[in-house]
């Protein structure tokens, strides 16, 4: 169930953080991870469609727009963060994620450069591919933190000496233009559906922003 669970979040931002709970305890299952799939399909029930639409771009794109966001210490067993986003082409939804951080963040603002640094990368690795196919897209990821974008744009660690030293690329790229991180408010951060649990309406308004439509019964 929770495998077929995950086929079904593949395109469904809404499903994500959900799905990805309930899989990781595909390897030794309880009572309490069934709890979880079955939550999954009543919500199926109630929002059983969702319908990705283009925001009526006039013309050839000209930028990628990365949403992310991370929780802080939201696993209550490993004390792990969970990072999320999406990547959005002419007011197009194209790829969604939410995966729980490799690292222990020891700080709100650590868990957010994480999440944003795994943005960066997937806007540039999508950027790469489509200048490959003709369309040079300049990537723009857009972060709730100030403390994540703080670290961004300035080179070093400064007094942020628990950062680990493998995601500071992201500094470098920033102070050679490869991309922009710019600000954007918490209440309007479509990603925040991608880290935590939200209630219904939560959702539809914050997809809404990038076009994305749930169907609720």
């Amino acid at each position: 169930m929770a495998a077929r669970a995950n086929y079904l979040g593949l395109d469904r931002p809404d499903l994500q953080y959900a799905v990805k709970e309930a899989c990781r305890g595909m390897a030794r299952p309880t009572e309490r991870d069934l709890a979880k799939v079955k939550r999954i399909a009543r919500y199926l029930q109630t929002a059983p469609r969702l319908i990705l639409r283009s925001g009526g771009h006039e013309g050839e794109p000209d930028e990628i727009r990365a949403y992310v966001d991370s929780d802080w210490a939201g696993c209550k067993v490993t004390r792990k963060s969970t990072s999320g986003g999406l990547l959005v082409v002419a007011g197009m939804v194209v790829k969604s994620w939410s995966s729980t951080q490799g690292s222990v963040a020891t700080s709100s603002g650590e868990a957010e450069y994480y999440s944003l640094a795994r943005g960066s990368a997937e806007a540039l690795g999508l950027a790469a591919a489509l200048k490959d196919l003709g369309w040079e897209l300049f990537p723009r990821v857009m972060v709730d933190s100030s403390a994540a974008k703080a670290v961004a744009g300035r080179l070093g660690l400064g007094r942020t000496r628990h950062i680990e030293v493998r995601f500071l690329w992201l500094q470098e790229a920033v102070r050679r233009r490869r991309l922009a991180v710019e600000k954007v408010r918490g209440d309007l951060n479509p990603a925040d559906v991608l880290t935590k649990p939200k209630a219904c309406n939560d959702f539809v308004d914050l997809l809404e922003g990038v076009n994305i439509r749930i169907l609720v019964q």
